[in-house]
């Protein structure tokens, strides 16, 4: 992307004087892409969202870190074959080896790792997690990135780091993942322990039926009070009828 963008736009062939890339593109590639006053712009993950970009708005050259490189002007989609070409073409036209073409583009370390969730958004935009991203972000400042990307595929979130060496990559990625694990395990703790401290009050006092203990309707309160800081209302098998349900039957509400 940054060598064919570069001679692109060098020869008045690159509309817009933008190229089009995806949120986990390298930031390699926008730092140099700045340098050589180019334009870009990001979508999510997939050859469908950079080809919808690129037709939205008449770009020529997109593509995505996994090597799928549309030329818009030949092809609807990424195509290595076509991509070699035109690699060549810039090879050939400038009399410079690849290595040459590309110094200008410095990679940076990425670390990667998923986290299985059961509401993907509900993580994402919980207050805990987007404030260490904030924190993560003052620290990197300007030099790396913390990415949290939902899966299309599988309940899972993607947290990567990009920084100076692979060795601050994981640590903010662990740091990230800690910070994600502790709210899911949160939520579960609370679960269990509402369901243990009524199993111990059927036992010691046969109440009548709906009747609840002290501590678990203590427990529902702090419990509701955590899903209603998640935003829509909850995670995915706690929506707001289920929050209801537990009001009415716990609270009285």
């Amino acid at each position: 992307l940054y060598v064919c963008g570069k001679y692109l736009k060098e020869n008045g062939r690159l509309e817009g004087n933008t190229v089009v890339a995806t949120i986990m593109s390298n930031l390699g590639l926008f730092k140099a892409l700045e340098k050589s006053g180019i334009d870009y712009l990001k979508t999510t993950v997939g050859d469908k969202y950079v080809n919808e970009a690129m037709v939205e708005h008449g770009y020529v050259l997109g593509g995505e870190q996994s090597g799928h490189i549309i030329f818009s002007k030949h092809a609807t989609t990424g195509d290595g074959m076509l991509t070699a070409i035109m690699l060549m073409e810039v090879i050939l036209e400038k009399k410079q080896s690849l290595h040459a073409l590309c110094e200008g583009m410095k990679m940076y370390p990425q670390y990667l790792e998923n986290v299985r969730v059961s509401d993907k958004k509900a993580v994402t935009e919980n207050p805990a997690v987007q404030k260490k991203k904030q924190e993560i972000e003052e620290e990197l400042a300007g030099n790396g990135r913390i990415i949290l990307r939902e899966s299309g595929t599988e309940p899972v979130i993607r947290v990567m780091a990009e920084a100076d060496s692979d060795e601050l990559c994981r640590k903010y990625v662990r740091e990230m993942v800690e910070v994600i694990n502790s709210i899911l395990q949160d939520v579960e703790m609370l679960i269990s322990q509402i369901e243990i401290y009524d199993q111990i009050w059927y036992v010691r006092h046969m109440p009548k039926d709906g009747e609840h203990s002290m501590e678990a309707r203590d427990l529902v309160e702090e419990f509701i009070a955590k899903l209603e800081e998640i935003p829509d209302g909850g995670a995915e098998c706690f929506p707001f009828e289920v929050i209801d349900r537990l009001k009415e039957e716990y609270l009285g509400e």
